[in-house]
């Protein structure tokens, strides 16, 4: 675990990890450094307020589609930086599955 923190938090693009729920677990240090949320807030917590409200429904949407079929989750949308500028991105989330073909994390 802490050689994958280390990895993540040395990379310039942002990471994140979700349970098979959906709800987040983790955002790498540069999430928090391009939005500038505080850490102390959890990536859960400030994600969807950082992203353009026009993007959100459909952002969701993909979201809720990729956890339903257990497909991977890929989308563009725009999210908000620590200057107030919004700036597009490309989210991919890749499933880990167990033995039993069940999804494990995102």
């Amino acid at each position: 675990e802490l050689r994958f923190l280390a990895f993540a938090d040395s990379m310039p693009q942002l990471a994140w990890v979700a349970g098979p729920d959906g709800v987040n677990l983790y955002a790498n240090r540069r999430w928090y450094e391009y939005t500038g949320a505080p850490e102390t807030q959890g990536y859960s917590e400030v994600w969807r307020a950082a992203v353009h409200p026009e993007d959100a429904p459909r952002l969701l949407r993909a979201w809720e589609h990729a956890r339903a079929s257990g497909d991977a989750y890929q989308c563009e949308y725009r999210l908000r930086a620590r200057d107030g500028a919004y700036r597009w991105f490309l989210a991919r989330g890749v499933p880990q599955f167990d033995g039993r073909g069940r999804v494990v994390q995102w």
